[in-house]
């Protein structure tokens, strides 16, 4: 499929955000809503997000994502090229993290958390911390504004992620209304996979991370610098390559 580029339409969003927003309308919130038409597939270039749910693999490289303590190198994870790497969908969800972000950062270190409640987008955000039990975070809509629970019991790199990943929910349900259904049996959601890329694409800028990490060699002091979780840091820098 060709780059939509950067024409404004009369909604004032590019083309590519309408594409966006377009395809997770169109899908379930389960899977890839390429899928059916996904030319990286068919030209058999990557592994195609859809046929990875419910492995062991998609499991075991998300329970890495999720988890503060990991202990380098021991846990870390290996991973294959995958279409989250280069992905139509995915790559649509970075140039819009890089867009938001841009449009208001300073270029300070670390990315701070509230660029996108600055943004504009007409969201109001209310963010408010509580001890959950299951989750990282959670969004309610109430009548005047946008409700994000954040877990007050984790790390600040933690919240700052999920804070972001919370954020993308919000986008897309005031952009295409998108069905967030769970995946049996606990499988992997390919949103919740978006809304993890949104969030690290935001805190990481790919440039940036690039050039401190010629500079440390180290992980955890990549994740400090830039204030995010471990296994995020890792997943970031392996999916660029560097590791």
């Amino acid at each position: 499929m060709n780059d939509a580029g950067q024409k404004d339409t009369k909604n004032g969003r590019k083309e590519w955000e309408n594409e966006l927003w377009s395809y997770l309308a169109a899908g379930d919130g389960v899977k890839c809503p390429l899928q059916n038409f996904c030319l990286l597939k068919s030209a058999k270039q990557v592994k195609c997000f859809n046929d990875l749910i419910g492995t062991e693999y998609l499991s075991n490289v998300y329970k890495f994502v999720d988890n503060d303590s990991v202990q380098f190198p021991r846990d870390s994870v290996e991973m294959d090229p995958t279409c989250f790497q280069i992905g139509r969908v995915f790559e649509l969800v970075f140039r819009l993290a890089e867009q938001l972000r841009d449009g208001n950062w300073d270029r300070s270190l670390p990315v701070p958390d509230n660029l996108i409640i600055k943004d504009g987008y007409n969201f109001p955000i209310e963010i408010r911390y509580i001890p959950l039990k299951a989750h990282h975070g959670a969004i309610w809509r109430l009548e005047d504004c946008w409700l994000i629970h954040l877990n007050k019991n984790d790390a600040s790199a933690r919240k700052r992620f999920t804070l972001y990943h919370e954020v993308f929910h919000i986008l897309a349900h005031g952009e295409c209304s998108p069905v967030f259904n769970k995946t049996p049996n606990g499988d992997i959601n390919f949103n919740e996979v978006l809304a993890d890329h949104f969030a690290a694409n935001i805190l990481l800028p790919r440039e940036t991370v690039a050039a401190k990490w010629a500079e440390t060699k180290d992980v955890s002091r990549m994740a400090a610098i830039f204030d995010v979780p471990r296994p995020i840091m890792y997943m970031a820098l392996k999916i660029e390559g560097l590791v």
